[in-house]
């Protein structure tokens, strides 16, 4: 588990490993049409937002986490307690996780990959 504490002194832990169920998660909420000149950027939040929805485990806000809120999806969840600054601090502490789960095949750590 790791843990982000943010200068408003709220914080989020979430499980810091992904596995293959996370990523077909993420692949399905990545599949959108690509219109428009912020298509992408809608693409990275869909992706991320549905992997925090996964891997948060508690946080400081006083809403239940997204996979504990059933009234509402994880981006409305998230958008409603964090601030930008927050928020952009959480991304950049799981893109490591993303970016595991959207480039097939990539190891986060290459002394970590099987030589099977």
């Amino acid at each position: 588990m790791a843990k982000v504490e943010f200068d408003s002194g709220n914080w989020v832990e979430y499980r810091d490993s992904v596995n293959l169920a996370d990523r077909f998660a993420v692949a399905e909420a990545m599949k959108v049409e690509m219109t428009g000149p912020n298509a992408m950027m809608a693409v990275q939040n869909d992706a991320r937002n549905s992997l925090l929805g996964r891997i948060i485990l508690g946080w400081s806000y006083e809403v239940p986490i997204p996979s504990a809120n059933s009234f509402a999806a994880a981006d409305v969840v998230i958008a409603s307690v964090m601030s930008l600054d927050e928020y952009d601090a959480l991304s950049e502490a799981i893109d490591p996780l993303l970016t595991r789960l959207i480039t097939p095949g990539k190891v986060a750590d290459p002394k970590k990959r099987s030589s099977k």
